[in-house]
């Protein structure tokens, strides 16, 4: 089922959703997807833009990779940092405070990081998916969260 744009705005003001992944065709795709559910989608590649956005604009999701890699180099904790600082910045902002944080990953599989995503709940994300993730369940998810 495809949800309208008139379900997905709330207060007048359209749905926006925050992606972070360095797999640019990846977060493309599911920006891509997303925008057909009517939602406005932002994308970035590493925490500290995705910081800068955050600063600036009201999202009603965030959606984050917990591996992402700097330099040719993979940062364990890339989402899981951005976790634990959007949550701080949301009890200094009460407009921020509604934002859901959905974490993402496809590494459950290896060694050391099946509980990567039971991290990221325990540091605040409101749910997890591994990837790939399905832009309905993502939609709907986001839906239940609000």
């Amino acid at each position: 089922m495809n949800t309208t744009n008139a379900e997905l705005t709330s207060g007048g003001e359209t749905k926006r959703v925050l992606i972070m992944d360095d797999d640019l065709e990846l977060s493309f795709d599911l920006a891509r997807q997303l925008r057909e559910y009517g939602f406005d989608v932002d994308t970035v590649t590493n925490a500290s833009d995705a910081i800068a956005h955050f600063k600036n604009r009201n999202y009603t999701a965030v959606v984050t990779d917990m591996i992402i890699k700097s330099e040719n180099r993979s940062l364990p904790d890339g989402g899981l940092s951005l976790i634990h600082r959007l949550r701080r910045m949301q009890q200094d902002d009460p407009q921020k405070a509604a934002c859901v944080i959905i974490g993402m990953s496809g590494v459950t599989k290896y060694p050391g990081m099946q509980n990567i995503l039971t991290t990221a709940e325990s540091l605040g994300a409101d749910a997890t998916m591994k990837k790939p993730v399905s832009s309905a369940l993502l939609v709907s998810t986001i839906e239940e969260l609000l």
